[in-house]
């Protein structure tokens, strides 16, 4: 059992990226590049690098073995396309930079020798693995809830990504909209635009201007929890 603030920082950008400079091929596998917000970056399958965020966010659209997509948000100290099985590689990956954004093009094969020789090298892979359990996770809790309830839960989750004005009052990320949040909770933007009215009216969220500010978390949390199916299992424990 290990505890989940020490996975974090064993897995953290500049950790990974430490390890990697010992190499002095290092320059010749890993390439600095920056994304300009709003900037699409698309890959084929089975590619023979992985991505390392250091900074920005990202909207990453998956598209599976079945054909199903889906979308998530990616942040600093995440590894996209980073597979663990060959058949573990998306069929079709999309970013859309949300802000300003830096990663690292990586190299698999360099960086999967020099983790090996890495006494903690294993820890790194299984932290990319419970980021990755959990936003499946997330998606599989989307997919069970009705509307209202998934768009609940996408503003629930988005608060962590957010800053804290209060005990009970966050400011969500200013590259949220409308059209992010219907897409995020598999909804649509009028519906999105409807839920989100009816929050105002409940004193929960303020949206006249950015950032939008959730003004009673709790009230969200308890109105998520109204909306829960009981065949999801308590989504506020992962």
């Amino acid at each position: 059992m290990y505890q989940k603030e020490t996975l974090q920082s064993i897995a953290s950008p500049s950790n990974v990226l430490k390890i990697l400079k010992k190499s002095d091929l290092f320059y010749d596998h890993c390439i600095e590049e920056r994304l300009a917000k709003g900037e699409i970056v698309t890959t084929a399958r089975q590619p023979k690098y992985f991505y390392l965020i250091e900074y920005g966010h990202l909207k990453y659209k998956y598209t599976g073995l079945l054909g199903i997509d889906f979308s998530y948000i990616v942040q600093p100290g995440d590894f996209p396309l980073l597979p663990i099985t060959e058949e573990d590689t998306p069929i079709a990956s999309e970013f859309t930079a949300l802000t300003k954004v830096t990663w690292w093009k990586i190299d698999f094969s360099f960086f999967r020798k020099l983790i090996m020789q890495e006494e903690n090298g294993d820890l790194i892979l299984l932290q990319h693995l419970l980021n990755n359990r959990t936003k499946l996770f997330y998606n599989v809790i989307r997919d069970r809830m009705d509307g209202k309830g998934s768009l609940y839960f996408t503003l629930d989750k988005l608060l962590d990504m957010g800053f804290r004005k209060g005990v009970n009052e966050v400011e969500l990320p200013e590259f949220l909209t409308y059209d992010l949040l219907a897409e995020l909770s598999h909804t649509s933007r009028a519906f999105a635009a409807q839920v989100l009215a009816d929050l105002r009216n409940k004193d929960v969220l303020l949206s006249n201007k950015k950032p939008w500010i959730v003004t009673d978390e709790k009230l969200l949390r308890q109105l998520l929890a109204e909306s829960i199916p009981p065949t999801v299992n308590d989504p506020f424990s992962i």
